[in-house]
């Protein structure tokens, strides 16, 4: 495999994954539609009009069109070429979803959709009359098995929900991407800020700037698509050697709350976020960098004024699988716990057996939760009662 098919199919095996947990259609196959279509991401169509799949721009397609010569097969014919017009898009990301769109919304397509195999959805795509090439279905069996494309079917990476509102185009460029090298961190400077409040300000305003993601504590947006260059780490002079706008990762992360504290919630999860962008790109946690430190700019301003808090961001990074099973939520509020649980410690804080604090917070850790609730039924639904039966039964001891 060269370090060209390498680098190709890094910058989509990310988005074909994410995109087969809400399509059903394999990764692996949306993968090699794209390295034969475009020709490892070389074609006319995909470097002029970021189309990846060659899909006609027939009357039920009202964006922006590319005319170019294409070969076509009929009836057993040789090939003839003739000119045709083909959907053109914004970015390679937005090619992809539109290809599961294609599919997903098509009756024909059907059995692609719920294939069991990828050989299967090959077969099946050939069969719906994807492509009038005889040997459609061979070529995209043959690539997929040449290149292990199978192993993205079932890899663990962006299992977190991302949502998308694709920025201003006056905020990136969709020239000059280069291999993604580096992940850099930065904040919003707000105070109180949402990950959607800063996706929709800069789909709205044209600004010169932007991020390929904003992360709050409860979600992920994506503004800029990762395949394009996001303008967050600009300078005319630079901290760091070789980190840039165009071999990098920007990551905004809404970190004050209204009163300008720290919202750990939100780095936290952006730490686990960015664990899964180290996955699927390949970046060292050493090359998960500040703002400040690729420009010397105070960003994130609290992550450069407290080292501490910045260590414990890439320490999280680190993190073992086992470490981060270990680290267990700790319950304040039975509203917090699941509906099966919440009688069972309703009872056990009226009994006083589970302490309330000051403030009118518990704290349960959520491995014990189930243990109890067992216990509970195994009480016949009186484990309240429990310490008095055990000093009853000491007693008679």
């Amino acid at each position: 495999m060269t370090q060209h098919t390498k680098d190709f199919i890094q910058r989509i095996a990310a988005c074909a994954f994410q995109d087969m947990q809400i399509s059903g259609i394999f990764a692996s196959v949306t993968i090699v539609q794209a390295i034969l279509e475009s020709g490892w991401g070389t074609s006319e169509l995909a470097t002029c009009a970021n189309a990846l799949f060659g899909i006609k721009a027939d009357k039920r397609w009202s964006g922006p069109r590319y005319a170019i010569q294409t070969k076509e097969w009929f009836d057993g014919d040789p090939p003839v070429v003739i000119t045709d017009h083909f959907r053109a898009y914004d970015s390679w990301t937005d090619s992809i979803r539109d290809h599961s769109l294609f599919l997903t919304t098509s009756a024909r397509y059907g059995a692609v959709i719920h294939a069991g195999s990828y050989k299967t959805a090959c077969t099946e795509l050939q069969r719906a009359g994807y492509s009038t090439d005889p040997e459609y279905a061979a070529k995209l069996i043959r690539l997929i098995e040449q290149y292990q494309l199978a192993q993205y079917d079932k890899r663990t990476g962006y299992r977190m929900e991302i949502k998308t509102k694709r920025s201003h185009s006056g905020n990136y460029t969709r020239k000059g991407r280069e291999k993604v090298q580096y992940i850099v961190v930065h904040y919003t400077g707000n105070e109180g800020d949402t990950a959607k409040n800063n996706a929709d300000y800069f789909a709205r305003e044209s600004v010169g700037r932007s991020a390929h993601f904003f992360v709050d504590e409860h979600e992920i947006w994506e503004s800029v698509p990762p395949d394009c260059v996001a303008w967050h780490s600009g300078a005319k002079k630079f901290r760091h050697p070789e980190c840039r706008n165009q071999n990098s990762i920007g990551v905004e992360i809404c970190m004050n709350d209204k009163k300008g504290r720290v919202r750990q919630g939100s780095i936290d999860h952006a730490a686990q976020f960015v664990r899964e962008l180290i996955k699927w790109y390949d970046v060292p946690v050493k090359r998960v960098v500040r703002h400040y430190d690729v420009t010397g700019k105070h960003c994130p301003g609290p992550m450069v004024d407290d080292p501490a808090l910045w260590q414990a961001f890439r320490n999280k990074l680190t993190q073992t699988e086992k470490e981060k099973t270990e680290e267990m939520k700790v319950y304040k509020h039975t509203a917090e716990m699941p509906d099966w649980a919440q009688g069972t410690f309703r009872r056990l804080i009226d009994a006083g057996v589970v302490k309330v604090d000051a403030v009118g917070e518990i704290a349960v850790q959520e491995c014990s939760v189930q243990p109890m609730v067992y216990l509970d039924r195994l009480c016949g639904g009186r484990i309240e009662e429990l310490p008095k039966l055990v000093q009853q039964l000491t007693g008679k001891k």
